[in-house]
């Protein structure tokens, strides 16, 4: 049995509280009593803290140095973050005037190609509000698409170029299943390139038609699948209404699977654990795949949410490139994941 761990998309914004070290409850603020409003007189010494490039999924570890710039000495209580793909760990100690503390932080990049930007929060005792920092990272495979000046797919027509990050040549095999429409490159003659640019025409295709991401399939390691998001205007909007029950990540990658096999994969819901526990199922309009909700519990990462892990087994007869639709069903209501694998030769 394959498992596949995937971390969910999580949309940036100061939402609760989630991951608070040095004592107290996931998603719970230091409390404060008569504390003075604002945050503390600390400032970060040095530019917003970044992990660079990460795969999707991958851990980097870091610090970042905060001053107190003020003649009266601050004491640190706790730290925290804004999603529990930030752990930050700030040391529980008095910082002089003048000095300076390191605050270490683990950020864990999400499943979702881009740029992503959490807030690392630093509590002292007397503020009402936290010193906010913001942490970036860069989500890319070892083959970053580039798609206009960003990484999404915005325009019913146009071209994306897929790059290797360390200029190594690599080849593609195909985009979702098809195959590649190079502009200025004949894969029947031409060596492999460290760069690719194709083509993609959806000017007649409704709405409904449009494929929700391309999936490109290289022969190179650690990118043997990935992905762009197709994000034009109305496209989302109608797959997941805003303010509802949606799947926390935005696709399923499961990599290399066997036909026959069966495979897990773990989801988060924004959908309160009382109603799922009784109302909760999953479904998909594909006769011949079997499909098992395996577990639903009350989420440990999201206030109100419901973490559950989903089963399926690939069929025997599928070749190239698995892409499948699982429905998350409560009700009358529905939301779909993409689900897509690459069948094993």
């Amino acid at each position: 049995m394959k498992r596949v761990m995937c971390v969910a998309a999580v949309w940036v914004g100061m939402a609760a509280v989630v991951s608070v070290t040095n004592g107290g409850e996931p998603g719970v603020a230091p409390a404060a009593a008569a504390n003075k409003p604002g945050a503390p007189p600390l400032v970060l010494d040095g530019a917003n803290p970044t992990t660079g490039i990460s795969a999707p999924g991958a851990q980097k570890a870091g610090t970042f140095v905060v001053k107190n710039p003020s003649d009266q000495p601050l004491k640190i209580k706790a730290a925290a973050s804004n999603c529990a793909c930030l752990s930050v760990s700030a040391p529980v100690r008095d910082v002089g005037a003048g000095a300076s503390v390191s605050i270490a932080y683990v950020f864990t990049a999400p499943e979702t190609i881009g740029k992503a930007r959490r807030e690392a929060m630093v509590f002292c005792d007397g503020y009402q509000s936290p010193l906010t920092v913001s942490v970036e990272t860069e989500v890319s495979y070892p083959i970053r698409a580039v798609v206009g000046t960003g990484s999404e797919i915005t325009e019913w027509r146009g071209q994306v170029t897929l790059e290797s990050l360390d200029k190594k040549p690599f080849r593609v095999f195909a985009v979702n299943g098809e195959p590649a429409v190079f502009e200025g490159f004949d894969a029947s003659k031409d060596e492999p390139r460290a760069s690719y640019t194709m083509l993609y025409d959806w000017w007649e295709k409704g709405t409904e038609k449009l494929p929700r991401f391309l999936v490109f399939q290289t022969n190179r390691e650690g990118a043997e699948l990935m992905d762009v998001k197709v994000n034009i205007p109305g496209l989302w909007s109608r797959w997941r209404p805003e303010g509802t029950w949606n799947p926390r990540s935005e696709r399923v990658i499961l990599g290399q699977v066997t036909p026959g096999n069966v495979v897990e994969f773990p989801q988060t819901l924004n959908m309160e654990w009382e109603f799922a526990k009784e109302n909760l199922m999953v479904a998909t309009a594909e006769k011949d795949l079997d499909l098992k909700l395996l577990s639903k519990n009350k989420s440990t990462t999201i206030r109100n949410g419901t973490d559950c892990t989903v089963q399926m087994t690939i069929p025997r007869d599928r070749k190239g490139l698995f892409h499948t639709v699982v429905s998350f069903k409560a009700t009358s209501e529905y939301r779909e994941l993409d689900v897509y694998g690459l069948i094993a030769p």
